[in-house]
């Protein structure tokens, strides 16, 4: 009834926790967890391979980066609905069934909770997990991400309306019918790196009449980590978008908004047609900061990070 599918690449304590959060679930009866190795070269081949989950598939395939890693999982896919994880992603007790429980309500695109660690304080989150802290605990070591959380700032503004608009989903935790992803052809393979490529799946979305809800009771940890990241890359990966779209107004607010040119609000405003419920003080996403802080000190870039 559900396929997860997890793209990895050189994160193999990360996707331990993963794998082992999602084997606590209920519902891992109807669902099958895609993991797919692109290209790994930390020990992730022998670590998947020694694992003995009845509801585990892996697959192996040369480094192609993480929009090709995603389309081979859904290749395998079998089922009515997908949920898309990374492999640093922790959940939550029920997540499955959260998501399932939606979509079987009504089908459409479910963006989950997801409440960030900072890669400075992993290690402490994992060692407090592990000891037994409780949600409210864990949850005090996240930390706001202007992109990952767009969904919870836009869901707060609009009362707690469920509908979103498309530029609040992130491939990180997010379900939707097999039949949509089908509907659109997937992936665009021609991103490279890291960023940019799920938002544009996302508008894809939009544009076949898919409607965006978030489910913020499909909770996950999202353990952060440094990045190898090639800035000049993400940058024609944002302006491929933009061409893409024809130029597409909210494409073009997007864009304003990764690049620090408009605020949140002002993004809210073109892209849900209605004036936020907020009165605080104008967010604006710094590009700069944002990855300085999670780029990697190495200079060799990778091609999926």
């Amino acid at each position: 009834m559900l396929s997860i599918v997890i793209p990895t690449y050189n994160q193999r304590e990360r996707l331990e926790e993963t794998l082992g959060a999602l084997a606590k679930q209920s519902c891992l009866r109807d669902t099958t967890v895609y993991v797919v190795n692109d290209g790994s070269t930390d020990g992730t081949r022998l670590f998947l391979e020694q694992l003995d989950y009845d509801w585990l598939k892996v697959i192996h395939q040369a480094n192609r980066g993480r929009s090709a890693a995603r389309n081979t999982g859904m290749q395998q896919a079998r089922s009515k609905y997908v949920l898309f994880l990374d492999d640093d992603m922790v959940v939550l007790p029920r997540f499955i069934e959260h998501h399932l429980a939606a979509q079987q309500e009504q089908e459409g695109i479910y963006i989950g909770e997801i409440l960030n660690i900072s890669s400075d304080k992993v290690e402490r989150f994992i060692a407090e997990k592990h000891a037994g802290a409780d949600f409210a605990t864990l949850a005090n070591l996240q930390e706001e991400d202007l992109l990952v959380n767009l969904g919870r700032y836009f869901y707060e503004w609009s009362n707690k309306q469920a509908a979103l608009s498309w530029v609040c989903m992130v491939a990180a935790n997010v379900s939707f019918p097999i039949s949509m992803f089908k509907q659109v052809n997937g992936f665009d393979e021609r991103f490279k790196g890291w960023g940019v490529e799920d938002h544009e799946l996302a508008f894809r979305f939009h544009q076949a009449g898919g409607k965006f809800r978030y489910l913020d009771e499909a909770k996950a940890f999202h353990l952060d980590h440094r990045k190898q990241i090639n800035r000049p890359q993400l940058l024609e990966n944002v302006l491929y978008f933009y061409k893409k779209s024809a130029f597409e107004r909210e494409v073009k607010a997007y864009v304003d908004y990764v690049t620090g040119k408009i605020s949140m609000s002002d993004l809210y405003r073109i892209v849900m047609k209605q004036e936020p419920t907020c009165t605080e003080q104008e967010i604006y996403f710094r590009p700069n900061a944002h990855l300085t802080k999670k780029e990697s000190k190495e200079v060799v870039y990778a091609t999926n990070s």
